[in-house]
């Protein structure tokens, strides 16, 4: 019984999560910037991080918006970068900073999650 309560709640909790906003961004996708690193840098530390780069309307837009969760909480942080993934990085989650540097970046990120820079 007591496995079937961990497994619906963890049901619950992917059903309750926001829809995606735009389309997930798989370790694959590369931007060609330091974004680059700061992604890998994260993923290095939590393995089931979840990106989702932003899809705007107009090809005018600005689409350099990430949405970065785990596997039950997609929108725990945003961060936004410049064109081609170059700092500097404003990143959003309970605090906010805006980071130049990758190492900064990843802790940031890191501790904003899952408090673990």
């Amino acid at each position: 019984m007591r496995s079937v309560t961990l497994d619906m709640r963890g049901m619950l909790a992917v059903m309750s999560r926001p829809p995606f906003r735009g389309r997930p961004w798989a370790p694959e996708d590369r931007t060609g910037g330091p974004l680059d690193d700061v992604l890998d840098g994260v993923r290095h530390h939590i393995p089931d991080l979840v990106v989702e780069r932003i899809t705007v309307k107009h090809a005018g837009d600005d689409d350099n918006v990430y949405f970065l969760g785990d596997s039950t909480s997609y929108d725990l942080v945003q961060m936004d970068s410049h064109e081609d993934g170059q700092p500097p990085f404003y990143i959003e989650g309970d605090d906010t900073a805006r980071c130049t540097d990758v190492a900064t970046a990843v802790a940031f990120i890191c501790d904003q999650l899952h408090g673990e820079g």
